[in-house]
């Protein structure tokens, strides 16, 4: 008598296309504008960052890339 192997080879082939998803996700460099705002977003965003901590858990706070 013959074993079903649907939901097992259905498990694995779908763990094989994560895999691959993930590969291919990190296969590449991904280069992305950064936005300029300009009026009331810029200003925004000047009192956003002006009012986050400068510390959290005890670590600093760093420069990102892309500013």
């Amino acid at each position: 008598m013959r074993q079903a192997r649907g939901p097992a080879r259905a498990a694995s082939a779908g763990a094989v296309l994560v895999a691959l998803a993930l590969l291919a996700g990190c296969s590449s460099t991904v280069h992305v504008e950064p936005p300029t705002p300009t009026g009331e977003a810029a200003a925004a965003c000047r009192a956003l960052d002006a009012a986050l901590p400068k510390t959290l858990d005890s670590r600093s706070s760093r420069r990102s890339r892309p500013r």
